[in-house]
C-alpha cells in the first residue's frame, strides 16, 4: 500500500531569549522515541543520533550541566520494603519532572551565557 511522510514541527522544549530548543527524534521520527538529553537550535535538524552534528547537541556536554539528584536506585541486595520505598521515590522524582527542571535550567544558562545562540552550541568540547 502507498504511503507519505508528512514533515511535522518538532516539539519545543523551551525558549529563552529569542532561542527555541527544540526536541529531537531517533531517525527523525516524530513517532519514535524522543530523546531526553538531545536537543536541537533547528527544527528541521532534529535527528539525535549525531549530537555534535549540525544543530543538534548533548545537554550534558553543556559547561553549565551537573548531574541532577536523584533517588537511591532500586537494584541490587536490599529487603522488599526498601525496593518498594525506592520505587516510591522513583514515582515521586518522575511525577515531579525532576529531570526535564534540570535539563531546562542547564540550557537556559547556557543560553543567558552565550553558550547556545541560534543555530551554533559551544559544549565542554568546543564547538
Amino acid at each position: 500500500m502507498p504511503y507519505k511522510d508528512v514533515w511535522v514541527k518538532p516539539d519545543i522544549l523551551m525558549k529563552c531569549k529569542d532561542v527555541i530548543i527544540y526536541r529531537t527524534y531517533r531517525y527523525n521520527n516524530a513517532n519514535d522515541m524522543i530523546s531526553d538529553y538531545h536537543f536541537s537550535t533547528n527544527e528541521f535538524d532534529t535527528d539525535y543520533k549525531e549530537p555534535g552534528d549540525g544543530f543538534v547537541f548533548d545537554v550534558r556536554e553543556l559547561e553549565t550541566w551537573t548531574e541532577p539528584p536523584h533517588p537511591p536506585f532500586t537494584s541490587g541486595k536490599m529487603t522488599e520494603g526498601e525496593r518498594q520505598h525506592r520505587e516510591n521515590l522513583w514515582v515521586i522524582y518522575r511525577q515531579n519532572k525532576v529531570e526535564e527542571k534540570h535539563v531546562k535550567k542547564a540550557v537556559r544558562e547556557a543560553i543567558k551565557k552565550g553558550l547556545i545562540v541560534d543555530g551554533i552550541m559551544q559544549t565542554k568540547h568546543g564547538v
